[in-house]
């Protein structure tokens, strides 16, 4: 075979190997930025709740449709860590939002994060 062909035949065997390992070691170690989303499943999506300023709980379902706020939900996206200060910065401007409670669905243990004023 000729040099040409070899270097080709190389670089499609390195690239095939490459597009299905990255994805499968995703998979085997739960991480979730190399690996098929699609075809893997869902992980649980954590539980939100809204405590509005009269204590009010309100589901973070329920808000979406009556504000259409906060409808970004994604898998690889870590709740715990951004949606306290993006639905407490909504309490200045659109709602009286006083505190989230966020519960982890891996743990199901709950967080409360109380807004500052």
């Amino acid at each position: 075979m000729p040099p040409k062909r070899h270097t080709t035949l190389a670089f499609f065997w390195a690239y095939l190997v490459i597009q299905i390992a990255l994805p499968l070691l995703g998979i085997l170690r739960s991480d979730p930025r190399f690996r098929w989303n699609m075809f893997s499943g869902r992980t649980a999506s954590p539980a939100i709740t809204l405590i509005h300023t009269n204590e009010a709980k309100e589901p973070l379902a329920t808000f979406q449709r009556r504000t259409g706020h906060g409808r970004t939900h994604r898998d690889e996206i870590d709740f715990l860590r951004f949606a306290p200060p993006y639905f407490c910065s909504l309490s200045r401007s659109i709602a009286s939002i006083q505190a989230i409670e966020i519960e982890d669905p891996r743990t199901g243990n709950t967080t409360r994060h109380v807004c500052r004023p």
